[in-house]
């Protein structure tokens, strides 16, 4: 009755501020590549910032009624992330759509936090 959760942080670790975790390549199997663009680097190195991306995604689902970003096969999905090409938004207020846009930069480093 009104009550939002948000799950699925089986994964999740403590990094120290600033540092990035490496990741053995059997943790990936099971994550979205939309989730974490950090999964098509070697070694996949994950921050802070990679939950900002994250976030990123799931504002697109919350604004998009639960619509999964990227349709198709890992591969095409991956070519498009390397492409910096991004889901198309949908209709949401402006202030959203910017915030998501910059949470959606594919330089970690360039990310809001």
């Amino acid at each position: 009755h009104g009550i939002i959760k948000i799950a699925g942080y089986g994964n999740a670790m403590l990094v120290e501020k600033g540092k990035f975790a490496e990741v053995a390549s059997n943790m990936l199997t099971n994550l979205p590549i939309r989730r974490a663009p950090e999964t098509l680097t070697t070694p996949a190195q994950f921050s802070t910032r990679s939950d900002c991306w994250d976030f990123g995604m799931l504002s697109y689902e919350v604004f998009s009624n639960g619509e999964k970003p990227w349709k198709g096969e890992r591969e095409e999905i991956e070519r498009q992330i390397r492409k910096g090409d991004t889901p198309r938004l949908p209709s949401a207020p402006f202030i959203v759509t910017t915030l998501i846009n910059a949470l959606w930069t594919i330089s970690p480093a360039h990310r809001p936090t």
